[in-house]
């Protein structure tokens, strides 16, 4: 299992999973700092959370979000829990049925006491048949299932190359049903990364070659555009009492999540 060399992002090998040998960050549940001043972030999702597609985990989107990190709080760490070929249904809440995975799934998230939680599931479910509307419920029991006061955030879908047209227009429809659903928590991928002149396929410009998964470029857009310039992402990371390097202002009086002591000021 590869572990990044002064990476505050972990993967779970340690919480006895199956060995995925794309996983680029993993945080064992006994290193996770309980110290209140530490930012910590905690990733769901598949295989482009884990990293596929970017040259390396440094140039993933989730490597890209520990840089960042990395520069405007005062220390910080993640714990990565995406799983490479996975739908939704293993990420719900414990008592959901089917069975979700208890040990990835949002329940076992919010057991780690995160100050912010990432969703990205770009398009396994379409994939794997599961209708829009059943993605969109089972994304309204991850936002319910974690604990009270810890910002939730997911991406849109993102374009994949199907054969069938249909399959590309459901991506669509699911990008639309999320954004109608989950704003102002959602990081909108879709509309950059699809090409509306190449029947909803990924633009060539952010394909890794295989027409499924997104290369350094994509990843940089779900980071940099998507990611860290999200308003309510930023004002998740500045409640909690992080130092901000950057051009932004901390946002005053802002509490912290529920249950969580109140940060001391970097």
């Amino acid at each position: 299992m590869r572990c990044l060399a002064f990476s505050s992002f972990f993967d779970g090998s340690n919480f006895g999973l199956a060995d995925d040998l794309d996983a680029a960050f993993f945080v064992p549940e006994a290193a996770v700092d309980p110290d209140p001043s530490v930012f910590r972030v905690v990733i769901l999702g598949s295989s482009t959370a884990v990293g596929t597609g970017a040259s390396s985990p440094d140039t993933s989107w989730v490597g890209l979000l520990d840089e960042w990190l990395s520069t405007v709080t005062s220390r910080h760490e993640g714990v990565n829990l995406a799983l490479g070929g996975a739908t939704t249904v293993p990420f719900r809440p414990d008592g959901s049925s089917p069975l979700p995975d208890a040990n990835r799934n949002i329940t076992r998230a919010s057991e780690l006491h995160p100050d912010l939680i990432i969703a990205n599931f770009p398009s396994n479910n379409v994939s794997s048949n599961i209708p829009v509307a059943t993605t969109i419920a089972h994304y309204r029991e991850m936002q319910g299932g974690g604990q009270l006061g810890i910002p939730f955030f997911l991406t849109t879908s993102q374009p994949r190359n199907f054969g069938a047209t249909s399959k590309r227009l459901l991506l669509q429809t699911e990008a639309n049903a999320v954004r109608a659903e989950f704003a102002p928590f959602v990081i909108d991928i879709y509309d950059e990364l699809t090409d509306f002149n190449n029947g909803l396929r990924i633009k060539a410009a952010y394909d890794s070659g295989d027409g499924t998964h997104l290369n350094d470029a994509g990843h940089a857009y779900i980071f940099g555009d998507g990611t860290r310039r999200h308003r309510k992402l930023r004002d998740a990371v500045a409640g909690t009492g992080a130092t901000l390097t950057l051009a932004w202002n901390r946002v005053a009086g802002t509490a912290p999540p529920s249950g969580r002591p109140q940060r001391r000021p970097a």
